[in-house]
């Protein structure tokens, strides 16, 4: 089967995606100039995206596809699952994570300065001076969170450069869609997820640790696993822990692309 490619001598090649029906699922392919087969499922409803070489055949495809079943149910269902997840609405009863730890959120008119008090039965109390409004709450909430991420990043610090060999000249904290963290390695820059604050320490140290290894290493080839577990022996433990705990909470702000090749 000749694939419709529009190609002027000297000028590169574009490629048209078409959806096709494999396995029972819709797919979004794509033929592309390249050795192996992509797969990705993407948020937020599981859609399939395939490229696939110029030469391969639509049978070999599907058997792909069909070899791969497990892994996209999983996948498909993981990100459905997430898109179900009510959108908070910061009222009083609702579920807030610190740190691994679930608060209920209690709205609280003060006549003083806004802020979060957390108390002992796991109450996370927002003071405001006013009857607020969904927006200003959640402003409240991720000020706290923010300021509560940079009060235990510099003593994160303080302990790993050293042992990684390696020290950032800036760190910043960001609202990521996408990642849990990332970095300039050139300029020994690094970036933290402001999601992270929500999730265990052990999870907020681990990521801190992944990113200075890749002021060393800026891939994700061997060397740099190699890398990381010499300064992290236990790393699978975090990353794990990361991923199971990102369940728990209502992740629509991070929902990363899930990729597959062969």
């Amino acid at each position: 089967m000749k694939n419709n490619l529009q190609a002027a001598s000297g000028k590169k090649r574009t490629f048209s995606a078409h959806t096709v029906l494999l396995s029972g699922y819709q797919v979004v392919l794509t033929r592309k100039k390249i050795k192996h087969i992509h797969l990705r499922i993407c948020p937020p409803d599981g859609e399939l995206r395939l490229s696939a070489p110029l030469h391969i055949s639509l049978e070999t495809i599907e058997k792909f596809i069909t070899y791969k079943l497990p892994w996209i149910e999983k996948a498909v269902d993981t990100m459905q699952t997430r898109k179900q997840i009510a959108i908070p609405n910061y009222k009083d009863g609702e579920l807030h994570y610190f740190l691994g730890q679930p608060y209920t959120l209690k709205i609280t008119e003060f006549a003083g300065a806004n802020g979060i008090k957390l108390h002992n039965d796991f109450v996370m109390e927002v003071l405001t001076i006013k009857t607020a409004s969904f927006e200003q709450v959640e402003k409240i909430l991720f000020t706290w969170y923010r300021n509560e991420l940079r009060r235990l990043i510099p003593d994160l610090l303080t302990k790993w450069e050293p042992l990684v060999g390696v020290y950032a000249l800036e760190w910043r904290i960001k609202r990521m869609k996408t990642r849990w963290g990332s970095c300039n390695p050139a300029k020994k820059r690094i970036w933290l997820s402001l999601e992270l604050i929500k999730r265990p320490a052990a999870c907020l140290e681990y990521i801190l640790v992944h990113e200075l290894t890749h002021l060393l290493e800026p891939s994700h080839k061997p060397h740099f696993y190699s890398l990381l577990t010499s300064f992290m022996p236990d790393w699978h433990e975090a990353d794990t822990l990361l991923k199971e705990f990102g369940h728990k909470i209502n992740t629509r702000d991070m929902q990363p692309d899930i990729r597959n090749r062969a």
